[in-house]
């Protein structure tokens, strides 16, 4: 059951409405000029919504994963995309640019623009 309190007596009265959430399970909805702001709710109630929300987050998560994947692989296949190499992943900051012979690839492509 929710019952709407105003905030002004939410002071007065919080010990009381605490211990109703707690032992009774009750839901308190607070408003302030009779607009809703907040509301009070036994914490396993909050606590369940939280494991539900979560649950659909990482199922949401894991379709990402599933589609980036399938991705990959299919870049793959046509050959756009090489494989992963085997190993552990170098940190960036310790990544090196890679030396090529010859200009630049931008002054390349400057003088092809030209």
């Amino acid at each position: 059951m929710t019952t709407t309190i105003d905030a002004r007596d939410v002071a007065a009265q919080l010990g009381e409405l605490l211990t109703r959430t707690q032992n009774e399970g009750e839901r308190f909805l607070i408003e302030r000029d009779g607009q809703p702001v907040a509301a009070l709710v036994p914490l396993a109630a909050l606590n369940q919504r939280n494991v539900q929300e979560g649950g659909e987050a990482a199922a949401a998560q894991a379709t990402e994963q599933e589609k980036e994947e399938a991705l990959r692989l299919a870049l793959e296949k046509k050959g756009l995309l090489r494989p992963r190499q085997p190993g552990p992943v170098v940190p960036f900051s310790e990544r090196a640019p890679i030396k090529i012979e010859g200009k630049p690839l931008s002054e390349t492509i400057i003088e092809d623009r030209r």
